[in-house]
């Protein structure tokens, strides 16, 4: 009798830890929240328990709890299988308390928390573990509590106390990083970039990737500009992009060369010497793109990643006043217009975020007449029409406001347009028709 009752004892707790584990799987995180959080600055996440109905949640409905973990803690929770104790959090999240809502329409337990923010926050005290802020990473840990109404049937003994039983669900989102300043953002987001792609399955501590090789680096930065630009980039660009990060003169075996997370993240650029990373030149790219050109971009009017000396190479072949589009190398975040002029020299002008703000990119190609095709031979208006903002109607009692972009020819001698004013009698066909052409890139 006795065996039998250690028997049917043993099956209970293991049908427990059965319907535990089941609970656990359960609950899921429906909407993560970003993985770049600034402190004192609002972000949303959304949770569910996808057997709400059969669990008994829509009587007495879950109470959810928002914390944030170190990496250790989410590691610890997510190797618990749903049995945890003693988290320790090390961040305070404001209006991260909530009780879910039943829904008769999915039969589901749901709580979409809108307004949170991080207050306190503690940090690593060994900062070897994370040098630099923004490498850091926590988790948003989501604690749900539940009280699991008695049945019969959970328990062996015929007597036992009929209390609901509470349980504790528990769900930690992807890594995240906390800035405190806009200005850590890149760093911020290349941990993220670097974290979402390489990590491993089933890692400890949310562990760093290690170095990978180009051949899937590039696949990966191709995809992050297809999420943020709506355009994965040539093998091309790709190129161009690995022979920059590496520091190599020849693409020659490229893929399989491996990068680091100093060199892709944390070194300057060595070619030419510059005193910003892989990543913050390229972060500022992708930045560009958004807010000033997405629509040119997506049309592939923008070349964007090609070196100067292969431009200079390409629009030495082409026809005067043909034009192509591409990002700075030696300035973060800026675009060049390389030109072919008239005398077959390359002229080369950069325009920053703040100048095309103030005056847009087709205007600053439409408006010059010195700019006619864009490389290889298509007409500019064909191209860059569409993107041309009209002149706004002037307004009664108001001055119309109207600028136009100016890209002047190459220089004129001035000692010889001197004599030419002097003495017009004396100038040939060719050098009135060269006088003529200047004033008219005005």
């Amino acid at each position: 009798m006795a065996e039998n009752r250690n028997l049917i004892t043993h099956f209970h707790s293991e049908i427990l830890n059965f319907i535990r584990g089941l609970m656990y799987k359960c609950f899921i995180i429906e909407k993560q929240p970003p993985q770049v959080l600034k402190r004192d600055t609002k972000f949303s996440a959304a949770v569910r328990i996808i057997a709400g109905e059969r669990w008994g949640f829509a009587i007495k409905q879950p109470l959810l709890k928002v914390y944030l973990v170190n990496a250790e803690q989410a590691q610890a929770i997510l190797n618990s299988n749903g049995d945890v104790r003693d988290v320790q959090v090390c961040g305070d999240v404001v209006n991260g308390e909530k009780v879910m809502d039943y829904s008769t329409q999915t039969k589901t337990v749901h709580c979409h928390l809108k307004n949170m923010v991080v207050k306190k926050l503690s940090r690593a005290a060994d900062r070897r573990a994370a040098e630099l802020v923004t490498e850091e990473k926590f988790g948003v840990y989501f604690q749900c509590l539940v009280h699991v109404p008695y049945k019969e049937s959970y328990s062996p003994h015929p007597h036992s106390s009929r209390a609901d039983s509470k349980k504790t669900l528990p769900a930690v989102s992807l890594p995240v990083t906390v800035t405190v300043h806009g200005s850590q953002s890149s760093a911020a987001e290349a941990t993220i970039f670097w974290d979402n792609s390489f990590a491993p399955r089933n890692r400890d501590s949310f562990a760093h990737p290690g170095a990978q090789p180009w051949g899937e680096l590039k696949a990966r930065i191709s995809d992050c500009f297809m999420k943020n630009t709506d355009r994965y980039l040539n093998e091309d660009a790709l190129r161009y992009l690995g022979m920059k990060v590496l520091n190599l003169d020849s693409a020659d075996d490229l893929d399989s060369k491996p990068v680091s997370w100093q060199a892709f993240s944390k070194d300057t650029l060595k070619k030419p010497d510059r005193t910003f990373t892989f990543w913050e030149w390229l972060y500022s790219c992708i930045d560009l793109i958004k807010k000033h050109f997405l629509p040119m971009w997506k049309d592939n009017l923008i070349e964007g990643f090609i070196s100067k000396a292969r431009t200079e190479a390409l629009l030495k072949s082409a026809e005067p006043h043909t034009f192509l589009l591409r990002f700075s190398d030696s300035n973060q975040g800026m675009i060049s217009i390389s030109l072919k002029q008239r005398d077959e020299s390359i002229k080369h002008i950069i325009y920053s975020a703040a100048e095309l703000k103030r005056l847009d990119l087709a205007q600053r190609i439409l408006d010059p007449d010195v700019l006619r095709y864009l490389y290889p031979h298509h007409p500019k208006e064909m191209k860059f029409k569409k993107y041309y903002k009209a002149v706004k109607e002037e307004v009664p009692g108001y001055e119309k406001d109207f600028i136009r972009a100016h890209i002047p020819l190459e220089q004129v001698d001035i000692m010889k347009l001197d004599n030419l004013f002097n003495e017009p009698e004396s100038a040939n066909e060719n050098e009135l028709m060269e006088i003529i052409s200047y004033f008219d890139s005005y």
